[in-house]
């Protein structure tokens, strides 16, 4: 019975991931606290999640070093980087992911992770502006 147990424990895991995925997907492995910012934006852009370290505000820095792209302008699948006390951040800033960039390229729809309510997953309207950058 255990025998079974376990091959059936495996083929669950093994549906779970697509047979498609190259090796560095499959074996990206998030480090960021679940339930932060930082840990849903690095399950939503793991290609930036593994790149970078640190706090939110860090994120940034952390992704120049790398040599990732980033700037001013919202592009939809960016992740935006707000710094401390930019649009409601606390001092450790805030991460998001750019879902959709209006028609004026200054305002942008995101969701997120524990803005405003801790370890939930929201959407807002949120605004180019100082303190606020993007990591393509």
């Amino acid at each position: 019975m255990r025998r079974v147990l376990a091959a059936l424990g495996v083929a669950a895991c093994l549906s779970a991931c697509p047979l498609s995925a190259g090796a560095s997907e499959a074996a990206s492995i998030n480090r960021f606290y679940q339930g932060q910012c930082t840990w849903f934006a690095a399950e939503v852009r793991p290609d930036i999640g593994s790149m970078v370290r640190g706090n939110a505000n860090q994120w940034l820095v952390a992704a120049q070093r790398a040599g990732l792209e980033t700037g001013d302008a919202p592009r939809p699948g960016a992740i935006v980087v707000y710094q401390a006390g930019v649009q409601g951040a606390s001092w450790a800033g805030h991460v998001a992911h750019v879902l959709a960039v209006d028609q004026d390229a200054q305002h942008f729809l995101v969701d997120e992770m524990n803005f405003p309510r801790a370890g939930v997953v929201t959407q807002r309207m949120s605004h180019t502006g100082p303190g606020v950058t993007f990591i393509y």
